[in-house]
């Protein structure tokens, strides 16, 4: 019977020490640690009134994931790192449905701003919509689809 509350013991004990040990390999991965995913800016708009910047990049997680093509309004003294996600919306191109598509092959954001408090997100058409929001920090945020007509005016590359 001693044995028997021993053994107990030391397995009670090897489970407490492997759920420390997950919590500290967590704790060191989101903030020590890099980020699993890479955030590459492609387009800086800054608000009319200079205290806001529309950001749209576009994020990497990986082999094992899609691009994803975000954009975020932040203020104009801060910048999006590694870890952000965008805030007002994400799209990614839902397995190549998308269009238009970028050169490498992810969802197009262009930012334009209306006025210092509502900005315009015009995106390809056809994807999948991770997140959408209606407004952030006193900014409204309207979308629109990319068209044709809008890709020849705004010069933008695209796969054929």
């Amino acid at each position: 019977m001693k044995e028997l509350k021993a053994n107990s013991y030391w397995i009670i004990g090897g489970i407490v020490l492997i759920i420390a040990s997950l919590y500290v390999w967590n704790y060191i991965l989101d903030t020590l640690g890099p980020s699993l995913c890479v955030n590459q800016v492609l387009e800086t708009v800054n608000s009319p009134d200079g205290t806001k910047t529309a950001v749209v990049f576009v994020r990497d997680c990986g082999a094992t994931t899609s691009w994803s093509t975000q954009a975020s309004v932040i203020s104009a003294k801060e910048v999006v790192s590694d870890k952000d996600t965008g805030n007002v919306l994400r799209i990614d191109s839902d397995h190549g449905k998308a269009w238009p598509l970028a050169i490498k092959g992810w969802p197009i954001i262009k930012a334009e701003w209306e006025s210092a408090n509502l900005l315009t997100l015009h995106y390809s058409k056809n994807s999948s919509i991770l997140l959408q929001q209606k407004s952030i920090d006193n900014v409204g945020v309207q979308y629109s689809l990319i068209t044709k007509e809008f890709v020849e005016r705004e010069n933008i590359e695209a796969r054929p």
